[in-house]
């Protein structure tokens, strides 16, 4: 589904239709996956096309096409799915109808008049692997998750809150007291049930303000329960 997140890759794309395609309408030209390059942005000249092993109208379903990916090694990325409504090339159902394809979030895509290009995303995030030491933790999800330039940084601070460094981290969390809810700490050593910070990142009842990471995924649970064994372990610098 379009917004998907995905640990491990997928091995097909399909997308699905109300008519019956013309199948000879439906190849490496109108249907396109590409990777954003790193930067989850489109449209900026430095996407990765992917090529697939086969793109493909089933027999058994001609409303359906599938864009194969057995033996396409896909990089952690955010992926963009394209099918093409307009253009020299494009996707048509028996009766020469061009795909109707706007997608505002809803489907079937279209805003009923035939021409328009679908498009989706997608995501891949293999889990993190982490060591239950605050190094290992610092430099998998801290620094890359939480000291983002709007958010735990030095220069920004978001509430108290310095995560650019082991040091600082451990400064600013292990028996500081949340400034969000004063009789909570964000890290009690060995006592991750009752840490700020793990009840923020879990998306407890009775938190205050969004899970964390703000305006991003959940973090996985592997990830989320090595921090919570580094915790266990007397949260040591």
């Amino acid at each position: 589904m379009p917004g998907a997140v995905f640990s491990v890759a997928p091995t097909q794309v399909i997308a699905g239709f109300v008519r019956e395609l013309d199948a000879s309408t439906v190849n490496a030209t109108t249907f396109i996956l590409e990777a954003s390059g790193n930067d989850m942005t489109f449209g900026d000249g430095n996407e990765v096309p992917i090529t697939a092993f086969s793109i493909i109208v089933p027999g058994a379903n001609p409303q359906s096409a599938v864009f194969d990916l057995s033996g396409v090694a896909l990089a952690d990325d955010t992926y963009r799915v394209r099918l093409l409504g307009s253009g020299a090339s494009y996707i048509m159902d028996l009766n020469a109808n061009a795909l109707d394809g706007e997608f505002a979030g809803v489907f079937p895509s279209g805003d009923s008049t035939e021409g328009g290009d679908f498009e989706a995303q997608f995501t891949i995030g293999t889990p993190v692997e982490i060591g239950p030491t605050l190094d290992q933790i610092q430099a998998a999800v801290f620094r890359p998750t939480c000291a983002t330039a709007a958010c735990h940084t030095f220069a920004v601070q978001t509430v108290s809150l310095d995560l650019s460094t082991a040091g600082t981290s451990f400064l600013s969390l292990v028996g500081v007291p949340s400034e969000q809810q004063p009789a909570i700490l964000r890290v009690a050593p060995m006592d991750p049930d009752n840490s700020y910070l793990i009840q923020k990142l879990e998306g407890a009842a009775g938190i205050t303000g969004a899970q964390m990471p703000l305006g991003d995924a959940p973090l996985d649970q592997a990830v989320i329960d090595e921090i919570r064994q580094w915790i266990m372990d007397g949260a040591l610098q």
